[in-house]
């Protein structure tokens, strides 16, 4: 399993679809897992990362030597090996395999929300904050699905419950 580019965002949505089905049917082991909107607001976004990676890590079978984090930090609930990595889905290729697993995962979750909440487009934009999604939440107002703790710095962070899909996948060495 190769592929040159890391980022999954750079990536076709076919070619996307076909390294998702790939990755599932070779990594030794992969756990998805998705944060609803009602936590984020609750316990903020950066601890609904903690968590979601967290819960990726107890529902997996296999237990590695090492974690690799995609990022600059983590919060570990147990006492497990992890290195965090900056870019790592440029770096790594478990990592770049994760990521198209949740991009392909929160994709999916979107364009199902989109039957219930067809004008807000989330097929399109996915819930990230572009202008069109915020000129349809200035329109109609938030959906049961909207986060309430954006700021307005950050409107790109309006997403569902699936704005937060973490991932984590092992693969054969």
């Amino acid at each position: 399993m190769l592929f040159r580019s890391r980022d999954s965002k750079r990536l076709s949505k076919k070619k996307r679809l076909e390294l998702f089905n790939e990755i599932v049917n070779v990594a030794i082991d992969f756990s998805i897992v998705n944060i609803d909107v009602q936590t984020i607001d609750k316990i903020n976004i950066l601890e609904s990362t903690f968590l979601g990676m967290n819960q990726c890590i107890n529902e997996l079978k296999i237990i590695p030597d090492i974690y690799l984090i995609d990022g600059n930090r983590f919060k570990s609930e147990k006492k497990i090996n992890y290195k965090c990595v900056i870019g790592g889905d440029n770096i790594y290729q478990s990592i770049a395999a994760a990521s198209i697993l949740a991009k392909v995962s929160r994709d999916v979750k979107m364009k199902n929300l989109n039957h219930f909440y067809p004008k807000f487009s989330f097929n399109g934009h996915k819930g990230y904050g572009t202008k069109k999604h915020i000129q349809e939440i200035n329109k109609y107002g938030l959906s049961p699905v909207h986060r309430l703790s954006r700021s307005e710095e950050h409107t790109s962070e309006l997403q569902s419950p699936c704005n937060l899909v973490c991932r984590l996948l092992l693969e054969k060495k």
